[in-house]
């Protein structure tokens, strides 16, 4: 019963995971566009 839960859990944080990657990724590239500018 409580493997829904935390299998929900454990993708949400996964998922926040990747969100948070994927905006680092982003900033990181549009810095090093400017700057490379």
């Amino acid at each position: 019963v409580l493997a829904t839960p935390v299998k929900l859990y454990l993708q949400e944080r996964s998922v926040s995971r990747l969100l948070k990657y994927f905006v680092f990724r982003v900033f990181d590239v549009l810095s090093m566009r400017s700057s490379g500018t």
